[in-house]
């Protein structure tokens, strides 16, 4: 019937105008209340970093290590720091150079670990024991989870979780971000002194990216 389908297709139209309308409706209210696309998916739980766009730093430097199998870009005015500790599996440490007098504690700390595993072990297992483990540190006070969830780490699959703690008269902001290869777990570990924790996350987002 030649009228019930002009009348489908007219239907059709005005159907896909109202449905772009209604879109365009939408995004134009998010951007008057002040919503940026991060911050929707963050409040809806899409990322765990949501607010944090990774956008390229001027003045990297690359550092290599052949021993544990990693690069790494870190600003040029940042100082590290080879660990290699046996116990903990911390390999090096990154900081900014204002930092350098105070070495031994440091308030920005980026520290990189590497750690073999015996047996397979799932990230969620991994990272769960890992909570469990900061909770019951001795040092640690007033530990407190702020976030948690899936998120990539050189591109990998990973999985990072933020809080916060009191320790040795100071409060902390820390990120920790891991994925697993091949046995190798690679932890990423961002310490800041609470007041100082928003002033170089970006950067360290860039470093984890």
């Amino acid at each position: 019937d030649r009228n019930f389908i002009l009348n489908f297709h007219i239907d059709e139209r005005v159907y896909r105008r109202w449905l772009l309308l209604v879109l365009i409706a939408f995004f134009v209210g998010l951007s008057t209340l002040g919503f940026t696309l991060p911050q929707v998916r963050e409040r809806l739980g899409i990322e765990l970093f949501a607010n944090e766009l990774f956008r390229p730093f001027a003045n990297l430097v690359t550092y290599k290590d052949s021993t544990h199998n990693f690069v790494l870009e870190y600003p040029k005015n940042w100082i590290y720091e080879k660990l290699d500790d046996p116990i903990t599996h911390e390999v090096v440490s990154f900081m900014p150079a204002s930092e350098a007098e105070a070495i031994q504690t440091p308030q920005v700390e980026v520290i990189i670990t590497s750690e073999n595993l015996s047996e397979p072990v799932t990230l969620s297992n991994y990272i769960e024991q890992l909570i469990n483990q900061l909770k019951n540190t001795k040092n640690f006070q007033a530990f407190q989870l702020v976030k948690q969830g899936d998120t990539t780490f050189a591109k990998r699959p990973a999985y990072g979780f933020i809080y916060t703690v009191t320790s040795r008269g100071k409060n902390w902001k820390i990120m920790e971000v891991a994925t697993i290869k091949n046995l190798q777990v690679y932890l990423i570990t961002y310490k800041a002194e609470i007041s100082q924790y928003d002033k170089y996350q970006a950067i360290v987002h860039e470093m984890i990216h």
